[in-house]
């Protein structure tokens, strides 16, 4: 079955959650420049995308907190040698299998193919959680994070309640 779907079971403050939602194909360029990983002759592409990130600025004590755009190109690196579409996190549709990705933020570089495995390894869906798409639990964890903020602003105040951090056992 090929479907452009994903799903991924997360646990958040307690609550486990169960997020399915549609795969969006990036727009990548593909680009004629190449280089090896291990065995493999990968060609480059990249796409440009806009993620939003919250910025909180400490002037006097005074917090605040806004949720900038900032322009993002996600390089990758595809072998057509295995000519499947697919890559790590949320990254697909290339004419072959990412081996190396750079999103900004992070890297994530193939180390170890195996082709063919006699042990058949069965990865199966999970099942359990709250069913919610990737927009509504953002949205659940971004709710969950100002309150916890807010908080913690709250308590820097001085309103009598404590926050007890513990460090080691």
């Amino acid at each position: 079955m090929n479907e452009n779907r994903f799903v991924n079971q997360n646990e958040f403050h307690g609550k486990v959650f169960l997020i399915r939602d549609e795969l969006e194909k990036p727009e990548w360029t593909l680009i004629n420049e190449t280089k090896s990983i291990g065995e493999y002759v990968c060609f480059k592409a990249t796409y440009d995308r806009t993620v939003k990130k919250t910025v909180i600025n400490l002037n006097e004590g005074d917090e605040q907190a806004e949720t900038v755009e900032d322009a993002q190109t996600v390089t990758a690196w595809y072998t057509p040698q295995i000519p499947l579409g697919h890559g790590p996190e949320n990254y697909w549709g290339l004419p072959g299998m990412i081996l190396e990705i750079n999103d900004g933020n992070y890297s994530l570089l193939c180390t170890k193919i195996v082709l063919n495995n006699k042990d058949a390894i069965e990865i199966s869906e999970p099942k359990k959680g709250t069913k919610i798409t990737k927009e509504k639990y953002d949205k659940v964890v971004q709710e969950k994070n100002e309150e916890l903020r807010e908080r913690f602003q709250q308590n820097r105040q001085g309103d009598g309640n404590t926050i007890e951090f513990r460090i080691g056992g």
